[in-house]
């Protein structure tokens, strides 16, 4: 039950991202910024996640590029997804066996997804 609280709070975090930022900015721009960008010079594979995020935020749907509206649908997805179990869990509505196999379809999701974003970034880096 914790690992679903923690996973939730993440996936929280990531899109209250853009309402925390501009805040971070002002209090420690230092840690704020991009280490990805300072080591290297120019700007990582996520680089604009929290500005498409604002847009999507105030509905400018078109101004997103098509890989950040697929991350945030896949952190939108993880969060009803652990919303889901929690309460199941709460409840007290599965059985040991149907946690068993929800982890097991929630592993496979999640190994699906870093397949996919660790193909994603190496393409990107190229």
């Amino acid at each position: 039950m914790i690992l679903q609280i923690v996973v939730l709070g993440l996936a929280a975090y990531g899109l209250m991202l853009p309402l925390v930022s501009p805040v971070a900015k002002k209090v420690a721009p230092e840690v704020w910024s991009c280490t990805y960008n300072r080591i290297k010079g120019h700007d990582c594979p996520l680089c604009g996640f929290t500005r498409s995020v604002e847009k999507m935020y105030h509905r400018q749907w078109l101004q997103v590029p098509r890989k950040f509206l697929v991350i945030a649908s896949l952190i939108l997805f993880e969060m009803v997804f652990r919303v889901f179990v929690l309460v199941l869990l709460l409840k007290k509505i599965l059985s040991r066996t149907q946690l068993k196999k929800i982890m097991a379809l929630d592993m496979i999701f999640h190994l699906l997804v870093t397949v996919g974003g660790v193909s994603f970034l190496l393409v990107s880096l190229r």
